[in-house]
């Protein structure tokens, strides 16, 4: 598992092992990653990005901006996949099994 985090004075609270960014990731995950669990997917568009796997999926349930700006190549090249999780009440019974699919290892 890799993580980020939201403000700048955050890094300190994070092992230094998830708190870089790409070049870190990178180093964990040379091929990139295979899921992107996104808690705000206007957060950290170019991370998230430049992070991605070929054939990877980023996952996210909110934004904090209504239109988020996504950079197009990089999701491009990388054949992502965009998953957007629905938070209705009406879409709390399938979810469970929903996000087992969506975050079971590549190929599994």
């Amino acid at each position: 598992m890799i993580g980020t985090v939201r403000r700048t004075a955050d890094p300190d609270r994070v092992d230094r092992a998830v708190a870089h960014a790409v070049a870190r990731i990178r180093a964990h995950a040379p091929e990139g990653v295979d899921r992107v669990v996104e808690v705000s997917l206007s957060g950290n568009p170019d991370l998230d990005g430049q992070a991605l796997a070929v054939g990877g999926v980023i996952a996210t349930y909110a934004s904090r901006h209504d239109r988020p700006e996504l950079p197009f190549e990089p999701l491009l090249f990388a054949d992502g996949t965009l998953r957007l999780l629905g938070s209705s009440p009406a879409t709390l019974p399938g979810r469970a099994g929903s996000v087992r699919r969506r975050t079971r290892p590549a190929g599994g």
